[in-house]
């Protein structure tokens, strides 16, 4: 799984008091769907069809507030409390036509969110066309304190700590139709649904700053972190021979998650630096949902259920920083 960011980042600094806003566009890589099938004549569930629609891209908004003062506990020279937010909005839309060619052992469909009904295309040449339409919202928040530490001249490094929470709104879009001719046919159906995820947990990392050559300084900033989470799935499915149903799904689930990020900086001028930045992140538990088969005839295909998927993250832009003091 992929994030990725683009932006321009602005921050302001007064005293020990200071703001950091950033807005740029993000990609995030979700797992694929597995609605859509490869089936055997015999109805078993071979694969999901590959559609291509794990890349969600859309635009990202994240904005931080923080206080910093001079101590000298525990051998700190400064204290930093920082209140962290961050919303993603992605989308896409993919989907495409599968044939059936002659002489094939396998065919194109989907399976009822009851298990109780399929549908496949029968004859060679028969089409299934498909369309998948999602939208997913992540947001994030967190609250840390932070110490700072000499490491030698013009370098320093934060240690920092505190809660984080993070909210997952994924809804999918499904619509499907076989249809052929010899005899001529048809068959449609459509599935919405809307899975959401809550993570409770925290946060841990360290910050490395500093200068490294005349008016161009970086950072490098590693942190983890570490969730108990709660998925609730809901979804309505219709189609046009056995009509309307209605499914509902809840699990429990833990996660940890790393980020990294690299920034460096150039000073324009006194206060202002432009920088570029690169993080790379992962989170270790993200829903996916598996649609099953037909249990009374192959009990190892299961039935409708919500599984664990990785999100990997990737992200480069730039940064765009105002100090005031």
């Amino acid at each position: 799984m992929a994030f990725f960011v683009l932006g321009m980042t602005g921050s302001a600094a007064a005293q020990e008091y200071y703001t950091d806003i950033s807005v740029g566009a993000s990609l995030l890589n979700l797992p694929e769907t597995q609605f859509f099938k490869i089936q055997s004549d015999d109805w078993r569930q071979i694969r999901p069809v590959d559609y291509g629609d794990d890349d969600l891209g859309g635009i990202q908004f994240t904005g931080a507030f923080g206080y910093r003062r001079d101590t000298k506990l525990m051998g700190a020279k400064q204290l930093d409390f920082n209140l962290r937010g961050e919303i993603t909005s992605v989308s896409t839309n993919d989907g495409g036509v599968r044939e059936r060619t002659p002489d094939s052992p396998y065919r194109y469909g989907w399976v009822s969110i009851s298990n109780q009904a399929g549908y496949g295309v029968p004859y060679n040449e028969n089409t299934l066309v498909a369309s998948i339409d999602r939208k997913a919202t992540m947001s994030r928040l967190e609250a840390t304190i932070g110490a700072t530490y000499d490491l030698k001249k013009d370098w320093n490094a934060t240690v920092f700590i505190g809660p984080s929470w993070r909210y997952l709104d994924l809804r999918n879009s499904f619509s499907g139709s076989i249809s052929g001719s010899m005899p001529d046919f048809s068959h449609n159906c459509s599935l919405e649904e809307d899975v959401t995820t809550s993570y409770w947990g925290g946060v841990a990392g360290v910050s490395i700053t500093g200068s490294y050559k005349e008016n161009w300084s970086g950072s490098l900033i590693f942190s983890v972190s570490a969730y108990s989470s709660s998925t609730d799935y809901k979804a309505y499915y219709e189609d046009s021979s056995w009509g309307e149903s209605y499914r509902q799904l809840e699990a429990d689930e833990s996660a940890y998650g790393a980020d990294l990020k690299l920034t460096v900086d150039y000073k324009v001028s006194p206060g202002v630096t432009l920088g570029f930045y690169a993080v790379a992140q992962y989170l270790s538990s993200v829903p996916d949902v598996n649609y099953g088969g037909y249990p009374w005839m192959y009990p190892e295909d299961g039935v409708l259920d919500l599984e664990e998927a990785d999100l990997y993250g990737f992200a480069g832009g730039l940064q765009f920083t105002i100090a005031l003091y």
